[in-house]
């Protein structure tokens, strides 16, 4: 049975983008709204935008994702957090109408990774490490752009053949992966009673996608889950961005549980006698970026994201 590199290597990026020539890959350009590339990313269910210098798109500049739109809420935040109430919301909400997706370019994201269409699925997951980044853009022999690939399509592809993996990769549990022994400190946390702002606040200064809501008076019990997903979700709300400032970080959890559109857990968990193959199929079952692991008790002591389920698939 072949190891989950070699699976990969067998899946060709050319047989994924000819299943979708029907389909145009969604950009902006750098002079476009931030809100209308937020609205943009909503409305196709995306985290993220290649972006162009212009509107002839004959030069691409980067990718705009998610976590750059964190990174402008919060420091809007942090510009107006003097003012009374009625006044921040007010001048927050005329700020982000104004800023332009160049300026939300985190400048990490200003040269794209790119590959042509000719590689497998084991050379994007060399580049996805290699580079630490999200996703890959894929161009045809011309340079245009045909797709882009993320840490979430990998991992899907390598479900889809998931009974073909060897079983000593299949059977590994968590305490045994790289991330796990090797990890030197606690994932951070958001306490339940903090206001959901202070949770994109953690997110930003730690550069991570999400955090878990714990109850830290019972040793960081897992309430919850706030990511960056969530801003794309609120951002066209009547409330926000007052949603984020008048709600707990565990009433912010159950308002985005309780749309129709949430088939997630408020948080998904392992525990460390969990396997790889647990940890693939619950983070493909919810489509989500990262599982949160935990004791007997449900307190969060690790975190499993897409990018460490990769390298431990690939970096044997």
């Amino acid at each position: 049975m072949p190891t989950p590199s070699a699976l990969l290597g067998e899946q060709a990026v050319a047989n994924r983008t000819a299943l979708k020539t029907v389909h145009k890959v969604v950009t902006c350009w750098s002079h476009d709204l931030c809100k209308d590339a937020l609205l943009n990313m909503t409305s196709h269910n995306l985290m993220s935008l290649p972006v162009y210098k212009d509107k002839e798109q004959t030069t691409l500049v980067g990718c705009v994702d998610m976590i750059d739109m964190v990174a402008m809420v919060i420091k809007m935040h942090d510009g107006t957090k003097g003012f009374p109430s009625a006044l921040r919301y007010a001048q927050e909400m005329q700020e982000w109408k104004e800023l332009i997706v160049q300026q939300a370019m985190h400048q990490k994201k200003q040269k794209a990774v790119t590959m042509e269409e000719g590689g497998t699925f084991a050379s994007v997951v060399r580049l996805l490490i290699d580079n630490h980044v999200h996703r890959v853009l894929v161009q045809n022999s011309d340079g245009g752009l045909v797709d882009i690939i993320t840490q979430s399509d990998v991992v899907n592809a390598l479900h889809e053949n998931l009974n073909r993996v060897d079983l000593a990769y299949l059977n590994r549990k968590i305490s045994q992966f790289a991330c796990i022994e090797e990890c030197d400190h606690a994932p951070f946390v958001v306490d339940k009673n903090a206001m959901a702002i202070e949770a994109f606040h953690i997110i930003n200064d730690h550069n991570v996608s999400a955090v878990p809501v714990v109850d830290k008076e019972d040793g960081n019990k897992l309430l919850g889950t706030i990511s960056v997903r969530d801003i794309r979700t609120l951002s066209n709300d009547g409330d926000f961005p007052k949603v984020l400032y008048v709600h707990t970080a565990e009433a912010f959890c159950a308002k985005l549980h309780a749309r129709v559109d949430t088939k997630a857990p408020l948080a998904a968990s392992l525990q460390l006698h969990n396997t790889f193959r647990d940890a693939v199929e619950l983070l493909h079952k919810y489509k989500i970026h990262r599982v949160w692991i935990c004791d007997k008790e449900f307190k969060v002591i690790h975190v499993l994201s897409l990018y460490n389920i990769l390298t431990e698939a690939v970096d044997r």
